[in-house]
């Protein structure tokens, strides 16, 4: 330990001491050598090699976690080994393990397709996600947390939409990307539902090198203004927009359910997200007439989501200086 403030270097004395220590035992000149860590890929699929450097070719003995096994062929050596999950089916955490007379390496990686605790896609305060929306409307959508090592690949279906060959028609897509089908590391994205009603299936997978695992899917119905279903869902009214300090929002039923009456017992939660899924304010109201201030947001695009027990909606907004 250094005698020094920050603590950051040896005095000339514990230096000599130290070298003297390792000139006089075995034991240290072999801690001393390359044999000092595991090297290979941090994913195994199929089989992969490990090797360690190991100069003074020490013995090594190599061993495995349960949902791993070493190959007979080529066979371990003191210096490399060949390593394959134990049956196709292994997915999770894994370790290789190779052991001298004077010390142990450890390496951890991950074996198989990712997984995940659960599945099923869920909204941004953690209910179902509402499978009915209004046209020129956004959502957050979240998935379950998956292994470390793995993305996310969201897609939007049209499910042959007749949209689709409209030239001036706006298809639901992931705000930020500007597509329906999208690789990401994030657990969330935001949707813009576009000016198309119809029904669209938004689906979402686990995916590395080696292979995929399904999270959950939801098909969701794009109502316009003037259908009569749903009821549940809001209509906000934004002003102004864009802003630089402040906005208002009054919220409003759709037609033809009638006016939202206050008082809201349960209050109103306005969340602004960022074009990622992010939350970049929250706050509470007890009004359906309401205003935001003190952002504090840089300038850009973001959404307004509105949530109240008879119902809830989005809208974006953009920050401007």
């Amino acid at each position: 330990m250094s005698y020094y403030f920050p603590v950051d270097h040896f005095s000339n004395g514990q230096a000599q001491r130290m070298r003297e220590a390792f000139a006089s035992s075995v034991l240290l000149q072999q801690t001393l050598s390359d044999l000092c860590r595991i090297t290979g890929s941090f994913e195994i699929c199929n089989t992969e090699t490990y090797t360690v450097g190991n100069s003074n070719d020490l013995p090594v003995i190599w061993s495995v976690s349960s949902n791993l096994k070493i190959l007979p062929f080529p066979m371990p050596t003191n210096t490399t080994v060949s390593v394959a999950p134990k049956y196709p089916s292994s997915s999770g955490i894994g370790h290789i393990q190779a052991k001298t007379s004077s010390q142990t390496l450890l390496k951890e990686i991950w074996v198989g397709s990712p997984n995940s605790s659960s599945t099923g896609l869920f909204s941004y305060n953690g209910t179902i996600v509402d499978t009915d929306v209004y046209m020129n409307s956004y959502d957050v959508v979240f998935a379950p947390e998956i292994s470390t090592d793995a993305q996310y690949e969201w897609e939007i279906a049209y499910n042959n939409n007749p949209c689709i060959n409209d030239p001036n028609a706006v298809l639901p897509y992931f705000t930020g990307y500007g597509s329906n089908h999208i690789t990401s590391p994030i657990d969330q994205v935001n949707i813009a539902w576009g000016n198309c009603t119809g029904t669209f299936t938004i689906t979402c997978y686990a995916v590395n090198s080696c292979g995929d695992r399904y999270l959950g899917s939801e098909m969701i119905e794009v109502h316009g203004y003037g259908d009569p279903e749903p009821c549940d869902d809001l209509v906000i009214s934004v002003y102004p927009n864009p802003s630089s300090s402040e906005i208002h929002a009054n919220i409003l039923a759709p037609p033809p359910c009638g006016p939202i009456e206050p008082p809201f017992p349960s209050g109103v939660q306005a969340t602004i997200y960022d074009m990622q899924g992010n939350p970049q304010y929250s706050k509470n109201f007890n009004t359906s007439d309401i205003t935001i201030e003190n952002m504090n947001l840089n300038q850009g695009n973001y959404i307004l989501n509105i949530q109240t027990t008879t119902g809830r909606s989005g809208q974006e907004i953009i920050v401007v200086e």
